[in-house]
């Protein structure tokens, strides 16, 4: 994958826009023409990993990928209708990262959902409300932060 930059094309690409969609960067298809949509996400990518946002895949990019790619999912996916502990464990770090969820009350309603959109739209991530690996990924990082 190391050198991988805009106009590049063939199953490296596709791999590489499957991690992307994988880490909620990228919605786009995955076709593996390393087109403006993929530049974009690997430099959100490179700028939520502290690297050099280039949207070039060099040796310091697919490192950082591959240890990603590697560690535990944080947490499981939930969306607007989940309910449970896991959800109440969002609204707290959400709340906790400085997002108003709404009520703590283990129920991921529209105040809930509208919270996780602004934390992914201010981090330049796929803006669906939806909170999975990524999601997760930079909601644990934002907890060291506060």
């Amino acid at each position: 994958m190391t050198g991988l930059k805009l106009g590049d094309r063939g199953e490296s690409v596709k791999f590489l826009q499957q991690k992307l969609q994988t880490l909620e960067l990228f919605s786009g298809n995955v076709d593996g023409i390393f087109g403006p949509k993929t530049e974009a996400a690997v430099k959100a990518f490179q700028k939520n990993m502290g690297l050099s946002a280039d949207g070039i895949v060099g040796k310091e990019t697919e490192d950082n990928f591959e240890g990603v790619m590697r560690s535990p999912k944080p947490g499981p996916t939930l969306r607007l209708g989940s309910k449970g502990d896991e959800v109440k464990s969002l609204q707290e770090t959400l709340k906790k990262v400085g997002y108003d969820p709404g009520a703590i009350d283990g129920v991921f309603g529209p105040k809930t959902e509208a919270a996780v959109k602004a934390v992914q739209q201010k981090n330049h991530m796929v803006v669906d409300g939806v909170v999975g690996t990524w999601t997760w990924r930079k909601l644990v990082f934002l907890t060291f932060l506060f």
